[in-house]
């Protein structure tokens, strides 16, 4: 009876050839790769080694130029290859399909609230470890430079797409240096192939100040910026700086002052957002350059 064969795929792509028994190629001598008629998508292969022959099982290594991104159809058949009796092993082409072997990449952009960074991958990913949702202990995150300092980042996204909350500590003045990475073997597609480092770094963006209004047990206004500021012209804050009104209860008011300022030139007045305070009477303050 003429040897046959079954053809079967590793975990590594690798195909496994086992004969029912020992074979040799036509006219003597160990088997090599050109024993096996190889294709791929009905393509030839002929880049292939073969290996092993313990117990009649011989392992194939494609030899691909790179990894299968899975669905790729394989087929082998044999060629000149014969038991000690001289029977050849007759054609019976073998269909192997190979398994997803690309890793995932992944780029990191500030989103334009600069308080987070977006992380796109190349395609859907989960958790390496059981699946599911990604979370911060899946990044390595460090911030540099500047006044911002990373707090406790948050995660949120699906698929592909995923937002990396920065959760920062004071305002980014836009010398801040963010580097983000993804944990060793934390993340990976469905196939199981883990993303690998790619740790990208970018200047986070300038955010405006923002500000706080308090009234104090003497009825004054206390006005307390995120950040040093001065005035559009780069001057220190003035009176003439801000838009104060008294409306409602019994008080009035017919001479304002600003009895301190701050003299840093980091973010002028003109960034600055609206605030109003309710207490008593309605006091309200605001940059003028905003009105």
């Amino acid at each position: 009876m003429p040897p046959t064969f079954t053809a079967t795929r590793t975990s590594t792509n690798d195909i496994t050839i086992q004969f029912d028994e020992a074979v040799t190629a036509t006219g003597g001598g160990a088997l090599s790769a050109s024993n096996f008629i190889i294709q791929l998508d009905g393509q030839s292969v002929d880049t292939a080694s073969l290996s092993g022959g313990a117990s009649n099982e011989y392992t194939l290594d494609l030899g691909l130029s790179s990894p299968a991104s899975g669905g790729e159809v394989v087929t082998v058949d044999v060629s000149n290859v014969v038991d000690a009796n001289g029977n050849a092993a007759a054609s019976s082409e073998k269909t192997v399909t190979l398994l997803d072997k690309v890793a995932p990449t992944f780029s990191v952009s500030v989103q334009s609230g600069g308080t987070a960074a977006q992380v796109s991958f190349s395609e859907a990913v989960q958790a390496a470890s059981g699946g599911g949702a990604l979370d911060a202990s899946m990044f390595v995150i460090s911030i540099s430079g500047g006044t911002a300092t990373k707090g406790t980042p948050t995660v949120s996204g699906s698929g592909s797409v995923w937002t990396v909350d920065l959760d920062l500590q004071g305002t980014a003045d836009g010398s801040e240096q963010l580097t983000l990475d993804v944990a060793a073997s934390a993340i990976a597609d469905a196939a199981g192939n883990v993303v690998t480092s790619n740790s990208q770094t970018m200047t986070l963006v300038d955010l405006p100040p923002t500000f706080s209004i308090s009234v104090t047990s003497d009825n004054k206004v206390h006005v307390t910026f995120s950040e040093p500021v001065t005035n559009a012209a780069g001057a220190a804050l003035a009176i003439g700086d801000f838009e104060v009104s008294l409306s409602g209860g019994a008080a009035t008011s017919t001479n304002v002052v600003l009895s301190s300022t701050t003299t840093s030139v980091r973010v002028v007045l003109e960034d600055l957002l609206r605030r109003v305070l309710t207490h008593a009477c309605v006091i309200s303050a605001w940059p003028r350059s905003m009105c």
